[in-house]
């Protein structure tokens, strides 16, 4: 279930991790979690799969949304000030739903 936010800071919200929110990491290979389990301080996530949506037609740079039907390992991290929480060494922020940039050096 995605959530609807009202404005771009609420997204940011550390409150707003909840339970099967999907949220993204990196930038330029970015990578999929659905979040499993949460406490105050702490977000459990499983990561997912990519599927690519569009690209430059050699698969350099496009766009991926996440695959819910690929899972792979879960993984725990802390929820900093400001809304987001580190998984797997990158910042994680609440998926906004619209495909995101990936490209490659």
């Amino acid at each position: 279930m995605l959530h609807n936010y009202s404005t771009a800071s609420d997204a940011w919200d550390a409150r707003t991790f909840k339970v099967t929110d999907i949220v993204v990491t990196g930038h330029s290979h970015p990578s999929f979690f659905i979040v499993t389990r949460r406490s105050k301080a702490s977000v459990w996530a499983m990561e997912l799969g990519n599927m690519v949506v569009s690209h430059d037609g050699y698969g350099q740079n496009g766009y991926v949304v996440p695959n819910l039907a690929e899972r792979g390992r879960e993984v725990m991290g802390r929820i900093g000030k400001g809304g987001y929480v580190r998984l797997d060494g990158e910042t994680a922020h609440v998926w906004s739903g619209r495909p995101v940039n990936f490209y490659t050096d």
